[in-house]
């Protein structure tokens, strides 16, 4: 996970008013996954994932 430009043949979507860009490989594995803020790591996170993430 990036904060940067989407690259050539990323699957770009408009989600809450953010700009995501995300590998068109991974974007099944990612249906149901949150991109959070976590306090203890001072950053961001996914959760939600099938088996942990």
């Amino acid at each position: 996970m990036a904060l940067d430009e989407p690259r050539e043949g990323d699957k770009v979507e408009v989600i809450n008013g953010i700009r995501v860009a995300m590998d068109p490989d991974i974007a099944p594995w990612l249906a149901g996954v949150t991109l959070e803020y976590d306090e203890y790591y001072q950053g961001l996170v996914l959760t939600g994932a099938p088996g942990g993430c």
